[in-house]
């Protein structure tokens, strides 16, 4: 009988979900992640080291600080956590096949820091992991595998060149250091694939990015 890893897969992150909400639940809140709801609680642009997507997923999955728990306050972790366990897959397959995406995971959601920082912990970076992910899955698309080699159309890799730009802004606003990902992949394209300079979309893409930072960087200037 053939394996089934799309369906294992399903399963690893369902029963990894059930894990980290059972110890949101019983976990007391650390004093970084009371620190951290101070983001929520006084919305602002936050410095470098401190962006603004941490406190406004609180605010969402919280509904503006209206419900209040140790679980509710960790939904928005767990919920990207589960999230980018699929991502983390889906990578795999794209990369290799099923079997590369399942291992992938597994071993992921095995990891210490997944089930702390990146999965259960409300902190930067379990926020930072799923748009960090995405950022990759589209630059897999978009950069890497383009025009002859893809698999779908041109249109889908041109519009995956500008959703690189949208997730590379929205891991800025995570943590600011992800926008280093602009320059590995300026370089990677001035070294491999010089005509994506001749393409539209990549410098559509950059703009993005640079909209949905400017405030940021403008916030951090003035203060």
């Amino acid at each position: 009988m053939r394996f089934e890893f799309k369906r294992a897969t399903l399963l690893i992150i369902v029963l990894s979900t059930i894990f980290r909400t059972v110890n949101a639940f019983f976990l007391e809140i650390t004093p970084l992640e009371a620190y951290n709801i101070n983001y929520a609680l006084f919305p602002e642009f936050g410095s470098i080291t401190s962006p603004p997507m941490l406190g406004w997923i609180i605010q969402l999955f919280t509904n503006n600080l209206s419900s209040y728990s140790n679980l509710i306050i960790r939904l928005s972790a767990i919920i990207c956590g589960s999230t980018s366990l699929w991502i983390i897959f889906t990578i795999g397959r794209r990369l290799k096949n099923e079997a590369c995406g399942f291992y992938s995971v597994l071993l992921f959601s095995l990891s210490v820091y997944f089930n702390t920082f990146g999965g259960l912990f409300l902190v930067n970076e379990s926020v930072l992991l799923l748009f960090f992910l995405l950022s990759i899955y589209f630059i897999l698309e978009g950069f890497i595998h383009t025009d002859i080699s893809c698999n779908e159309s041109r249109i889908l890799c041109n519009i995956a060149i500008v959703m690189t730009g949208l997730f590379i802004g929205l891991s800025a606003l995570s943590l600011f250091y992800s926008i280093v990902l602009w320059p590995i992949l300026i370089i990677y394209s001035l070294i491999y694939k010089r005509y994506l300079f001749f393409k539209g979309e990549i410098y559509i893409s950059i703009l993005i990015t640079l909209l949905i930072i400017l405030p940021y960087i403008i916030w951090n200037v003035n203060n």
